[in-house]
């Protein structure tokens, strides 16, 4: 297992006033290095290649996902992916990707009533959902342009459980792909941000693949 030792050698009489000069310098340094951790980390079991064939294949889009996700077709426009390992009481990262026809107008309100309508048929327990306030964000991902919205959600059953969510559509040529991203890591000693630039590592992968 790699590790790294981040050494800052201070100026002699200067310590405090060189020190300070380089918080910026070394936040920068920390957070690149704990990024790479963390992807190198997502990769070692590799790319799941028969997923990303079945994606191009079904649905027409390629993304890379690690091979120890597991996934799902349904209704022949969804794919659900998910990795809850060890223990899904104490992870879940969870991937819906539905392909839907073309949309010209895509706003705030259209994503997060397409979330609410999955919510209710593909997972097994209703989520209720806490929007972030905002038009949303426009993105572009490997050049296709789209849309992301953020919030949070929280099991609608008594079993007292939530996290983080994020929904993008995304246009294609010959569909619009809406991306419904979730985690539940209720571990407090466990930091939640690794998980989140996982995902959307994964979620930034996405390319059509029908001309």
């Amino acid at each position: 297992m790699g590790q790294a030792v981040t050494v800052v050698v201070l100026e002699p009489g200067r310590e405090a006033e060189s020190w300070r000069a380089l918080l910026t310098e070394l936040a920068e340094l920390l957070d690149h290095q704990y990024r790479l951790w963390a992807l190198n980390r997502m990769w070692v079991s590799g790319v799941d290649t028969a997923l990303a064939t079945q994606l191009d294949e079904r649905l027409g889009f390629s993304m890379n996902v690690p091979a120890v996700y597991g996934f799902q077709f349904r209704d022949n426009d969804i794919v659900v992916i998910r990795n809850d390992n060890p223990d899904p009481s104490d992870l879940i990262r969870s991937i819906l990707v539905q392909r839907r026809p073309v949309t010209d107008s895509l706003d705030a309100a259209v994503l997060f009533d397409w979330r609410a309508s999955v919510d209710s048929t593909q997972y097994n327990v209703p989520q209720s959902l806490e929007p972030a306030p905002g038009p949303g964000v426009p993105i572009a991902i490997n050049g296709v342009q789209g849309l992301e919205v953020r919030g949070a959600w929280r099991d609608e059953s008594s079993y007292p459980a939530g996290g983080l969510f994020f929904v993008r559509a995304l246009r294609c040529p010959e569909a619009t792909y809406f991306i419904d991203a979730w985690l539940y890591s209720p571990n407090p000693r466990r930091s939640k941000w690794q998980y989140l630039m996982q995902m959307e590592e994964i979620l930034g992968s996405f390319n059509c693949t029908q001309p």
